[in-house]
């Protein structure tokens, strides 16, 4: 349709932008409006590329184009100031220079109206993925006041085809709120579950495993194309995301996605991906499934990873443990991606460049920062997985105001997990009135609800049994330690869920329906701001009252909402008290909380308000001290704590204060970590120290005991560089009793233990398998220690948010250093050269793809 006829006009001229949902040509016809308010409506309704590109035109033609923007060919281009993305506030801080504009010049809208064809069912989709319902509504509204102007000032064809627009457009928006409650993911996976063997499975059962998958991955494939990206989190590739970024003053490294923590018609929305993005994971699961079978037909044809064939000497259920690793294996690709193209630029030869980063010069030892230690912090080790659960619930139901909680990994299968989630949590806020907010990474959700329907087919009937670790550590005895005024377990939290999804609609629930917002629940997602990688936070922690002056305590370590049952007692976390150490520890929950927020949208689960509780920074009284003075391990420590902002920029400042206190080193350095590959730089610095006398022991874990399979390649091809540059350090790996038995570094006496050691794996033969050592921290010179929640791998630099406490206390170094002596003596062998490693290192396969390129 044409719009031929020339309308008159007197009084200001305003540019006549009409959204819409398809093209129009006009010849010269031009639109007239005695008021702003086209103006400022067309503002809240068009993407900033349409208003902006037309200022952005005239300017040119005025000679200012020091003031023009770039504006990408395509309506699908990210739009891009000089820096960051152009958003809907820098169009309304725009307003006053378009209003100026449009004042004083009468606009032709053919240009105008033929690009603006743009709130059609694919802009409709951009705004979803960037709007709460109540935003959505504000540009129903809009759209329609656009009419109700556009009829005043335009002849009648021309409103008819304005009208049409409209309707289009708002029809579209309507789609989008229905489309947007189902979640068209969440609607499939809820209808094609994927059973699979337990344990071991056969050809036959791993053939009707990858059927039922190949039926969920044609059913999302036959969503219709419009509902396909739909999505309330981004999956794990960003980088060519159109979704609204934000960046502030205090976050400047990392772009954030407040909007994942948005709410649906239905009430708050489950992060799930789009239809399209959960695809390619499947697909991926498949691939590995398929590499599965091939091994049980071929095992005797050819050698296959580790990865694939190494699930012997564990019982567990393969194909969920393979469905588990490729989506971790996802979840850093697309960091390792962007690690690698920038540390391969010329004259990088395996990261070296950023080998350099680390000199000597660039690391603070701890004598250097001595005015970052804070005197009479106190201190306690909490005692494995049962003595965490009645640390945090006594710490809890001693707290006055405020609990909160930064966790990277949820595990609905755990039932502590769930007690904390669904009973505790809930009781602390409806009960005892406390604030609550639980802060957990978001890419670890979204890894399990994509997995939550790859599940066994259990019984319902034996849903509450009770497990236990390889080290015989019980599922439920933190039942009989909890301390008095803690509430019961539910038969729901007794209960393993039938879905991870059903178990996250729980969580969330518990959450909205506490009154007064005071239980909030944010999803961290973020992004780092140069690379547009997404980047994880790992920096775990619970903080009591941590706005207090006097009586907050906080806890630090490796666990997560708790030690798993798999760990059994082999984490290590610490009760903090001392005003100043919790003061950064909440300081750290608060920078990663904020974040999230979106001051503009309130739309956190549960409300969304910042409590003016978790404001408080008077002195709080109470009654008694949370423990006692003869608990602590050390009652007067020295302590810091750092916080570390990886990116692109490949800075561990953990790293750094570890390389500045062994380069201080005079005796021992003995360091255990749960996850790890040894950076070149920590490998001359342990050289260094062997050099000088110093007794080097790393402790790391194999295949054989690890949770994790990405990591085991770069891992064991680090520790072979680390013995070439440093061969007088001893590395220590797990490894079954069979291979401590035969290894011709065992002790000599090993024979006459091997008696007793086969009564006990008679009365229990799961204990020949090694415990996960989830632990991670290091001791120096017996008084020294860093622990927390840092990994000493590449990804700390450039993946993974951390935080860690660095310690001078001779107390802690001597528990650790038992603890250290215990699990080394119990669990490992020595690896003494490069071939040692071969046992343990795996040949290389989709799941042990290697993160950036320093390790290959």
């Amino acid at each position: 349709m044409k719009m031929t006829e020339e309308i008159e006009h007197t009084g200001p001229i305003h540019s006549a932008m009409i959204v819409g949902g398809q093209a129009v040509e006009c010849n010269e016809a031009l639109i007239r409006a005695d008021d702003t308010v086209l103006l400022e409506t067309l503002a809240t309704t068009m993407p900033a590329a349409i208003i902006m590109e037309t200022l952005n035109n005239h300017l040119i033609q005025q000679n200012k184009s020091s003031v023009a923007y770039d504006f990408g060919n395509e309506l699908d281009t990210p739009v891009h100031k000089k820096g960051p993305s152009l958003d809907l506030t820098d169009v309304l801080s725009s307003l006053p220079i378009v209003k100026e504009v449009v004042a004083n010049d009468i606009f032709d809208i053919n240009n105008s109206l033929n690009r603006a064809v743009v709130i059609s069912e694919r802009q409709a989709n951009f705004v979803s993925k960037e709007s709460t319902k109540e935003q959505v509504q504000n540009v129903v509204n809009a759209i329609s006041a656009v009419g109700e102007i556009a009829s005043t000032v335009v002849s009648e064809a021309a409103s008819a085809v304005v009208a049409g627009i409209i309707s289009g457009a708002a029809s579209a928006i309507t789609d989008w709120e229905k489309e947007s409650e189902e979640q068209p993911l969440y609607e499939i996976i809820s209808q094609h579950t994927v059973y699979v063997a337990s344990g071991n499975p056969s050809t036959a059962e791993i053939d009707e495993s990858i059927e039922r998958l190949d039926n969920l991955i044609n059913a999302l494939k036959n969503v219709d194309s419009h509902k396909a990206h739909i999505g309330s989190s981004p999956g794990f590739e960003t980088k060519l995301s159109l979704r609204r970024w934000c960046t502030d003053d205090a976050c400047l490294v990392y772009e954030t996605l407040p909007s994942v923590n948005g709410s649906c018609n239905m009430g708050p929305c489950i992060p799930l991906p789009s239809a399209s993005t959960a695809i390619k994971y499947y697909e991926r699961i498949k691939k590995v499934w398929i590499e599965r079978k091939e091994f049980s037909e071929n095992a005797h044809k050819r050698e296959y990873c580790s990865c694939i064939k190494g699930w012997d000497h564990v019982t567990c259920d393969v194909l969920l443990k393979l469905a588990h690793q490729s989506l971790e294996q996802d979840m850093i690709q697309e960091a390792s991606d962007y690690v690698t193209v920038r540390m391969q630029q010329p004259g990088c030869i395996k990261g070296q460049a950023w080998d350099r980063l680390y000199r000597p010069e660039l690391c603070p030892t701890p004598t250097s920062v001595d005015h970052l230690y804070i005197d009479d912090t106190s201190i306690r080790i909490i005692d494995g997985r049962d003595d965490f659960v009645k640390t945090i619930v006594s710490a809890a139901l001693q707290a006055k105001h405020t609990v909160d909680i930064a966790t990277c990994y949820i595990f609905p299968n755990d039932p502590v997990n769930r007690y904390i989630l669904l009973d505790f949590l809930p009781y602390l806020a409806q009960t005892r009135n406390l604030s609550v907010r639980l802060l957990c990474d978001m890419m670890p959700i979204e890894s399990f609800l994509v997995r939550s329907p790859i599940m066994t087919n259990v019984n319902p009937n034996k849903r509450h049994v009770d497990t236990k670790s390889r080290s015989g550590i019980s599922a439920f005895s933190f039942l009989d330690n909890l301390p008095y005024g803690a509430p019961p377990i539910s038969d729901r939290a007794r209960n393993t869920p039938a879905s991870s999804i059903e178990f996250l609609r729980q969580v969330i629930d518990a959450a909205s329906s506490t009154p007064n917002n005071k239980y909030q629940i944010q999803w961290w997602c973020a992004r780092d701001s140069q690379d547009k990688y997404r980047v994880k936070n790992h920096a775990k922690c619970y903080v009591f009252d941590g706005g207090s002056d006097s009586d907050s305590m906080a806890i630090i370590g490796g666990s997560n909402i708790c030690p798993t049952v798999e760990i059994g007692n082999s984490d290590l976390d610490m009760v903090v008290a001392g005003k100043g150490v919790v003061s950064k520890i909440r300081n750290t929950f608060d920078w990663l909380w904020d974040a999230m927020c979106d001051p503009s949208a309130k739309n956190v689960v549960g409300g969304g308000v910042k409590d003016v509780e978790h404001e408080r920074i008077d002195k709080v009284v109470t009654s008694t001290g949370k423990f006692k003075e003869e608990n602590w391990t050390d009652s007067s420590c020295r302590a810091a704590h750092i916080q570390s902002e990886p990116s692109s920029a490949g800075s561990d400042v953990i790293l750094r204060h570890v390389l500045g206190a062994i380069a201080q080193a005079e005796k021992t350095i003995d360091i255990c970590m749960g996850h790890s590959n040894k950076p070149m730089a920590l490998a001359v610095a342990l050289g260094e120290a062997v050099k000088r006398g110093v007794r080097c022991r790393l402790l790391v874990n194999s295949l054989f005991s690890c949770d994790l399979r990405v990591n085991q390649r770069d891992l064991f091809n680090s520790v072979k560089d680390l013995l070439r540059v440093a061969p007088g350090v001893e590395v220590w790996t797990t490894a079954l009793r069979l291979q401590r038995k035969i290894c011709k570094h065992d002790d000599e006496d090993e024979e006459k233990k091997e008696g007793s050691a086969e009564q006990e794996k008679d009365e229990n033969t799961i204990l020949d398998v090694p415990p996960f050592l989830h632990s991670k921290y290091t001791v120096i010179d017996g008084k020294w220690v860093a622990v927390g929640s840092w990994n000493v791998w590449a990804r700390s630099a450039f993946y993974e948010i951390e935080h860690e406490l660095l310690i001078h206390s001779e107390k802690i170094a001597a528990k650790l250093e038992d603890k250290f002596q215990g699990d080394l003596e119990a669990t490992s062998i020595l690896l003494t050269k490069p071939e040692d490693c071969d046992l343990f290192c795996p040949i290389g396969c989709s799941l042990c793809k290697p993160f950036g390129p320093f390790y290959t």
